[in-house]
C-alpha cells in the first residue's frame, strides 16, 4: 500500500471500513471458508481491492480475525 501512495492507502482503508459496516449489518451473508474451535470463519472480499476480511460471528458480536491480501496463504495452512 505505501508504495502506491497515501491516497491509494486511504481508499483501501475506506473500502475496508465500508465492507466491515456491510457485514456488521448482514453478518451471516458471507460464505464459511473454515471451521475453527471458535466457530465458522467467514470471508468477504474488499471491493475491487485484493484484500479479504476473515471474521467470526459469536452471538451478537462480529470479530474480525484479520484482513489479508488475497495472495497470502490461509492462516490455518502450514507454511
Amino acid at each position: 500500500m505505501a508504495q502506491d501512495g497515501p491516497r491509494a492507502a486511504a481508499a483501501i482503508v475506506h473500502q475496508i471500513d465500508k465492507t466491515v459496516d456491510r457485514i456488521a449489518r448482514l453478518p451471516l451473508s458471507a460464505r464459511v471458508i473454515h471451521e475453527d474451535d471458535i466457530g465458522p470463519i467467514r470471508a468477504v472480499l474488499v471491493g475491487r481491492y485484493k484484500f479479504r476480511i476473515l471474521y467470526v460471528v459469536q452471538g451478537d458480536e462480529l470479530i474480525v480475525r484479520n484482513v489479508r491480501r488475497t495472495r497470502r496463504q490461509q492462516p490455518w495452512e502450514d507454511r
